[in-house]
């Protein structure tokens, strides 16, 4: 979504390992972006990743209140997971087998 309207602001490495990714992995949330998913990538960026940085600052310093953000963590990351994997088995696209990576078969040849 971002790709689209902000051209050119990722590097191309991680514009190629994202597009490598969805097709060798054929991961229809990468490709199709619905809604929810781009809601809960966002919940990630804004919520989760600070309180990730304020743990590893908790564990460092020895805060009292490492327990409670763990738990915020714990329970948003539960929820998130929950959305996902409902859509996966209500959709039934989770069933779809990846295909064989050709950097795989390479790494058994040799």
């Amino acid at each position: 979504m971002c790709l689209k309207i902000l051209p050119g602001i990722y590097p191309k490495f991680l514009t190629d390992l994202k597009n490598l990714y969805s097709s060798e992995f054929n991961d229809y949330l990468f490709k199709e972006k619905p809604y929810f998913f781009v809601g809960l990538i966002w919940h990630e960026l804004v919520f989760l990743w600070p309180l990730s940085i304020a743990n590893v600052y908790a564990i460092l310093t020895g805060k009292s209140w490492f327990n409670t953000t763990c738990l915020l963590y714990g329970s948003s990351f539960v929820t998130s997971m929950a959305a996902i994997l409902g859509d996966m088995i209500g959709s039934g696209k989770f069933l779809i087998r990846p295909k064989k990576s050709a950097l795989l078969a390479r790494r058994k040849l040799s």
